[in-house]
């Protein structure tokens, strides 16, 4: 405080006043909000007052908490969804995410990859920095963690479903049947990470049914007729199957007598 000739005035009550944070006993500035902050130096007398303002850029602290999204959609699997993080400070604060430093992406099931982090410090912090890529395997819900080597971690849930369609596959109940028995066939999808999915043939998908008659459904009915070794074949989006199936005589049900 100095009087109107330049000499210092002793004695006086400064009260510091600041747009955000707090002002310690020690007159330490602890600010919240990044940036352009203010920091004024108030004097008050009988008569009159004094301001005076001291100008102060606030830039993000040390990264205290990260924040994984992405992959939001239900993905085939044999695809890919994108990763994002976010960095904060202990005041949320958004923080430029290289400063976080190393980290991982860990998985349950499928595969993912890291990618080059790109946040310039000449620009603001952005939130959703593109951090990696997921690729799904299994079906199901999995698990992708983030974690930091300053132990800092995150996770979000990915779901799963089938994927392509690569191969048909058709599962007789049994390999030899006399012709008084059904058999019983399973017709299964395998999708291209060998994800297996129960599927249903309608009748026209059944292009070979051999001598007998075939029933469609998850589990198809095949009733032989004739013996001998039979061939069954179904097509599903352009891909055919075969199983085979030995026939044998059934029960004796009628007997015929020839007279010469």
């Amino acid at each position: 405080a100095l009087d109107q000739h330049g000499n210092i005035v002793t004695n006086e009550i400064i009260n510091f006043l600041v747009s955000n944070g707090t002002i310690s006993p020690m007159n330490t500035f602890n600010p919240y909000t990044v940036g352009n902050q203010t920091i004024t130096a108030e004097w008050i007398g009988p008569t009159n007052s004094i301001q005076e303002l001291l100008y102060v850029d606030v830039t993000p602290g040390a990264p205290s908490q990260v924040s994984l999204h992405g992959c939001d959609e239900v993905i085939n699997a044999g695809e890919s969804c994108l990763l994002y993080a976010s960095a904060f400070d202990q005041y949320q604060n958004v923080v430029w995410f290289d400063d976080v430093d190393s980290f991982t992406i860990s998985v349950e099931d499928g595969e993912t990859v890291s990618f080059p982090i790109l946040t310039p410090h000449s620009v603001p912090p952005q939130t959703n920095v593109l951090i990696g890529e997921y690729t799904g395997n299994l079906v199901g819900q999995w698990d992708v963690t983030l974690t930091t080597n300053s132990n800092l971690m995150d996770n979000i849930i990915v779901e799963v479903t089938h994927g392509a369609f690569a191969e048909l596959e058709l599962t007789a109940s049994e390999s030899t049947i006399t012709a008084d028995d059904l058999l019983y066939i399973d017709t299964t999808r395998i999708d291209v990470k060998g994800n297996r999915l129960a599927v249903n043939l309608p009748l026209e998908n059944w292009t070979s049914i051999a001598d007998g008659s075939i029933t469609p459904g998850i589990t198809a009915t095949w009733e032989p007729n004739l013996q001998g070794t039979k061939s069954l074949t179904a097509t599903y989006q352009g891909v055919s199957a075969t199983v085979d199936v030995f026939v044998l005589r059934g029960k004796l049900s009628e007997i015929n007598v020839y007279i010469d």
